[in-house]
């Protein structure tokens, strides 16, 4: 009975860290970054299938917040997304070839996730190919 308990309160504490769903996501725009803000009109990158979409979602996602304070410059890529829905959200990602382990950050909300390595792999792979 403790265990129950005791897995219960570990799974709830479990959930999405942004809460995104390839399920519902239409596309996915990237833009190039300049102090902070996204550059041009036109998007560098375009994400519209679905296999890709989920390939996002899921590195995104298994991003964990950084604890401290975080001094980052400016990042590579503004990522636009946007939902079957009409509903749109946007992010920050910290991305380069260089990049072993990268960060993203949904703009406005003022936390930080570190990327792990494999995730940073498969989006280095998306992102900059």
């Amino acid at each position: 009975m403790n265990l129950i308990i005791l897995s219960l309160i570990i799974l709830s504490g479990c959930s999405s860290k942004f809460e995104l769903s390839s399920s519902n996501i239409d596309v996915i725009k990237l833009y190039e970054s300049e102090d902070f803000e996204k550059v041009g009109e036109e998007a560098y990158k375009t994400i519209g299938s679905s296999t890709d979409i989920t390939k996002f979602v899921r590195a995104i996602e298994s991003a964990e917040e950084y604890k401290g304070q975080v001094d980052m410059g400016p990042p590579n890529f503004i990522a636009m997304i946007e939902y079957d829905d009409g509903g749109k959200r946007d992010f920050q990602l910290w991305i380069s070839e260089s990049s072993i382990r990268g960060a993203v950050t949904e703009i406005g909300k003022g936390i930080y996730y570190g990327i792990p390595e494999n995730s940073t792999k498969n989006l280095k792979e998306l992102l900059l190919d």
